[in-house]
């Protein structure tokens, strides 16, 4: 059986696994996703926004959106379900060491080499990238002599500021920079623990966007620096380190911040020199040869747009989730964009857990349906559907029209894509006060699946859609 190697073992790679044929002996390597570092965290959404593929879909819960983060899924309990995934085709002794070079294989022509180090190496048929966001842009320079014994890390990056509660040192002024959704959790700390605290973000990018997204808890955050002027649109040049204090330099100003703590979190670094960029580990004759892969079907927006994967021309090396949109190449010299428009509001985040999910679905045209046909050869077939895991909240239009062609098969095809027309567009409804928790930012609920289908079948009651629902083992 041909082998495939899958690189990474975090979300993407679940995600992969989840969605591949059979036809493959999969192995993966590398190191742990993100979530894997921070135990307990918040995820600033509810779980039935962070459902991995072909796995059991979690109830609908609108959360609160207050501080108390009440309904956000837990990040513990999220990497439970990437590890149980991941962990049966885990490769080798060391599983979790990094590949350091991908060829060509010159004594097995077709074939690809994964370079452990210059002795170890494993030769396999198909490759499939699933790094995650890749390194992070670094700090702006520092300088200074970095005092000792102060209790806490002067200069850090986010994910490691939150995974790390011996640096909640309270009562210590904090700077945070970088407009992500990782910054705003840094954010929400900080508020908590510092009597004064300044939040920046580079002007002319993002800005503060992405961190609205993808909570709104993350929303009350904001306003929360809002209301307290916190927030600052500024480009931090440098940093100098004076006795124990930071003082934080303003580009083209002539006055600067001074704090305790710097805590970083900037997006993704696409210079192709760093040794950490995929474009380094691959062949230039490998990396030179990526290009997008469409959704030509248009499962996640319109047809021919959206990008779900960079791969080569017979697909055998792929890179997949977060990795497409945060990777860049002499030929490929802009991000890719992300299809995410249809899903919900809160789940459209470029490298986030749902359009992960949903691009490696829509690669692998992935259907979470399982049936069975029982009856004799040439005669008439009793379908059983043994299981259902479609999210009607993340689900893509191939997966959503399959659903309801099951559910409604007496229906003409124009009523099953304008039911699935509706769904799409109703589940991504933007709310115009971020502030005010609603369930349109979150997606759409039993009612309001059963008041779509009731538009487009008025004689339907509820108790012959949940019939329906039943008849095709779809969760309500």
């Amino acid at each position: 059986m041909p082998i495939r190697l899958i690189i990474g073992a975090g979300v993407s790679a679940a995600a992969f696994l989840q969605t591949s044929d059979d036809d493959h002996e999969t192995v993966v390597v590398g190191e742990d996703g993100l979530w894997a570092k921070l135990a307990e965290h918040p995820m600033g959404q509810p779980a039935h926004l962070l459902q991995l593929p072909g796995t059991p879909v979690p109830t609908f819960q609108a959360p609160n959106g207050e501080m108390s983060l009440d309904n956000f899924l837990s990040s513990g309990v999220f990497q439970q379900g990437v590890s149980r995934i991941v962990a049966g085709k885990r490769y080798g002794y060391n599983p979790s060491r990094k590949v350091q070079r991908i060829s060509k294989s010159r004594s097995q022509p077709g074939k690809y080499v994964a370079w452990f180090d210059h002795h170890h190496a494993l030769i396999v048929d198909r490759i499939v990238i699933a790094t995650g966001i890749g390194a992070q842009r670094k700090p702006p320079p520092v300088s200074g002599t970095i005092p000792s014994g102060l209790g806490y890390t002067q200069v850090i990056e986010g994910i490691d500021f939150l995974s790390d509660p011996d640096e909640y040192t309270a009562n210590i002024d904090r700077a945070i920079y970088g407009g992500s959704a990782t910054a705003a959790w840094v954010a929400d700390l900080a508020s908590q623990r510092s009597p004064r605290m300044n939040w920046f973000a580079r002007p002319g990018g993002t800005e503060f966007s992405g961190a609205v997204l993808p909570g709104s808890r993350n929303a009350e955050i904001i306003k929360l620096c809002e209301d307290n002027d916190l927030k600052r649109l500024e480009e931090v040049e440098k940093i100098e380190i004076v006795n124990t204090k930071l003082h934080i330099h303003i580009k083209g100003k002539d006055y600067y911040y001074i704090a305790d703590q710097f805590i970083y979190a900037l997006g993704g670094d696409t210079d192709t020199r760093l040794t950490s960029s995929l474009y380094q580990i691959l062949d230039s004759d490998i990396g030179d040869a990526l290009s997008p892969i469409i959704d030509l079907n248009g499962a996640l927006g319109a047809r021919e747009e959206g990008v779900v994967a960079l791969g080569t021309a017979d697909r055998k090396v792929m890179i997949v989730g977060a990795a497409t949109y945060n990777t860049t190449t002499p030929t490929l010299r802009n991000k890719q964009t992300a299809p995410m428009s249809e899903l919900p509001w809160n789940a459209q985040v470029p490298d986030g857990i749902a359009v992960v999910g949903a691009s490696i679905s829509a690669l692998n045209s992935f259907i979470p349906i399982t049936q069975v046909a029982t009856g004799e050869p040439r005669q008439w077939h009793d379908i059983t559907i043994t299981r259902n895991d479609i999210n009607i909240n993340l689900a893509d239009r191939n997966q959503l029209t399959i659903l309801f062609s099951l559910m409604f098969d007496n229906w003409p095809s124009y009523l099953v894509e304008s039911l699935t027309a509706s769904v799409i567009n109703e589940r991504s409804q933007v709310s115009p006060v971020i502030p005010t928790p609603t369930r349109e930012m979150f997606g759409i609920d039993r009612s309001e699946l059963f008041s779509l289908i009731k538009a487009h079948a008025p004689d339907l009651t509820d108790f012959h859609i949940t019939q329906r629902c039943q008849l095709v083992g779809l969760t309500t």
